[in-house]
């Protein structure tokens, strides 16, 4: 299928991946300035579901991180 990724992922190798950047008044306390994880899938479907649960939890815990 042809299009854009789901928000917040992108494709490696087929598989789905999940990344957020960390604000630039934040990134001294962390080594990388994205956050990024393997949604472990290949469906765009599923790792739209994934991208989605992941983002809410991330905003949920860290409203000020990841706005």
């Amino acid at each position: 299928m042809v299009g854009r990724n789901p928000q917040f992922t992108y494709r490696k190798d087929g598989v789905f991946y999940f990344s957020r950047r960390i604000p630039k008044d934040l990134r001294h306390k962390y080594e990388h300035d994205k956050f990024a994880m393997c949604l472990r899938t290949k469906s765009r479907e599923a790792g739209a579901r994934s991208a989605r649960a992941i983002a809410a939890r991330l905003d949920e815990t860290s409203p000020r991180v990841f706005v």
